[in-house]
């Protein structure tokens, strides 16, 4: 990771990076008092520091930088280890994300995507332990064996950037 300073300087605080989510990554430049300028160059140290771990990638490294900034979704299509995880925590963790993974496998539970209650013995209480829809980058890899509908509904509930599970919202 670049610091914290790239992340804050670039998107600012928790309130301003709520920002950058509803309204986009210019909304939030504009907030923090960036010039284009600035900004650029910020950029650019997010691309050299992610082209460190992935080599010879810039164009897809930029590519997907731009689709992070857009709030868009990517779908990466490749074969099997040319870096297609690794791009992606490299580029959370460059930009101060929280990276989470979802294997998508046959025996997939909605639990497995939203998070589960466990039962704490101690308090006597259940705690909510948060499942990687909760992240703000999430790799959902192997999604091809999947119904279209189940795809889609993932990518509906990230879109509206707002999730829920056992009375927990983020």
């Amino acid at each position: 990771m670049l610091g914290d300073s790239l992340a804050t300087r670039l998107l600012g605080t928790e309130r301003r990076f709520r920002r950058y989510q509803q309204e986009g990554a210019v909304a939030a430049v504009e907030a923090q008092g960036l010039s284009p300028a600035e900004a650029a160059q910020l950029l650019q140290q997010v691309v050299d520091q992610v082209g460190r771990i992935i080599l010879g990638k810039e164009a897809q490294i930029r590519l997907t930088l731009a689709c992070v900034l857009a709030r868009g979704h990517l779908l990466i299509e490749d074969i099997p280890g040319v870096g297609k995880t690794t791009l992606a925590h490299a580029l959370a963790s460059s930009l101060g994300l929280k990276f989470q993974r979802i294997q998508f496998t046959s025996d997939l539970l909605p639990a497995d995507i939203t998070g589960v209650s466990i039962f704490e013995r101690e308090s006597g209480t259940f705690k909510f332990h948060p499942g990687p829809i909760f992240a703000q980058m999430i790799l959902a890899d192997e999604i091809h064996g999947h119904s279209p509908g189940r795809v889609g509904r993932l990518s509906h509930d990230r879109e509206c950037r707002l999730r829920s599970a056992k009375r927990v919202t983020d």
